[in-house]
């Protein structure tokens, strides 16, 4: 899903050191600590390649603090302590005021970790979510505070396409089985879900357009599923996909938060499950005239 930049590989190896010593048995805030006292040793280091890449860290941790709190602040989420690192983080002007500061103020260096951290751990789909929401004057600002900035708006500010949303749900999927015991197919229904529905807000076009192939995707399964078994959902969807039009159809995959999730199932059951309940589907059971009947209903038009 994500185009590989030099930020998310620092984000990487940040997560990977922070979750090494967290499996020791470390706090948190020690570990945020420790991870402090090795970037203040880079401080007094004579090689300047310890001296950028203290600044690179900083700056990186700055930025992911900053976005995670932004983002929390617009969804009314946001903790007074939150608030109050939000404005200190406004605050900064440049990258030698961010170092000026991290180095006078302990306290300030572990909160920015702490945050970062927390956006370093959010899943891709979030991550996304919280690049949308930047403003275009927030995104000018941040570059203008940290240039490193820009890279991350170009490779995580893309469209997202049906493709990518495959690729999340498989990712997942494998991720949970290897993890955990209990099956979490439901809650990635309803990540997926609001998801989409928050993407609306920032991006409506490209949530349109996903909610569009995901419907192809919905009504496909549904016409094959119908013939094996009889399920009033099932041809509630596929009455709907074929007897109503268009904007009437958008809608329905908007404001009504069960036949999304309804449909996000279906998506499952071709690409993940492989199967719905004991019925064996993939994409070569699907119709081909029921496909290309289906891609010309739900096409948009942008003249």
């Amino acid at each position: 899903m994500k185009i590989s930049n030099a930020n998310d590989k620092l984000r990487d190896e940040l997560s990977f050191i922070i979750d090494k010593n967290l499996s020791k048995g470390y706090e948190l805030n020690n570990v945020a600590e420790s991870l402090i006292d090795d970037l203040y040793e880079l401080e007094n280091s004579n090689d300047i390649k310890n001296i950028n890449l203290r600044e690179y860290t900083l700056s990186i941790m700055y930025l992911d603090a900053l976005k995670y709190c932004l983002y929390i602040h617009k969804c009314n989420l946001v903790l007074e302590e939150q608030l109050l690192l939000l404005n200190r983080l406004k605050e900064i002007t440049s990258l030698d005021d961010l170092v000026a500061s991290l180095s006078a103020d302990p306290y300030f260096f572990k909160n920015i970790i702490l945050h970062a951290y927390k956006f370093i751990k959010l899943d891709d789909l979030s991550k996304y979510l919280v690049y949308k929401s930047l403003s275009i004057n927030e995104n000018i600002w941040m570059n203008s505070v940290i240039k490193y900035h820009s890279l991350d708006m170009i490779t995580n500010c893309r469209k997202i396409t049906i493709d990518d949303i495959k690729e999340y749900l498989i990712k997942v999927k494998k991720y949970q089985d290897s993890n955990y015991i209990d099956d979490l197919s439901d809650n990635n229904v309803i990540i997926l879900t609001h998801f989409i529905l928050n993407l609306n807000k920032y991006d409506s076009m490209n949530s349109i357009e996903l909610l569009l192939e995901i419907g192809k995707i919905d009504y496909l399964v549904c016409k094959f599923i119908v013939q094996k078994t009889q399920s009033d959902i099932l041809l509630d969807h596929v009455d709907y996909y074929e007897n109503y039009n268009l904007d009437d159809i958008i809608n329905m995959l908007i404001s009504n938060e069960q036949f999304l999730k309804d449909a996000i199932w279906s998506l499952i059951s071709l690409y993940v499950d492989k199967s719905y309940f004991e019925i064996p589907i993939s994409e070569e059971n699907l119709n081909a005239e029921d496909k290309n009947r289906i891609n010309k209903k739900l096409r948009l038009n942008y003249k």
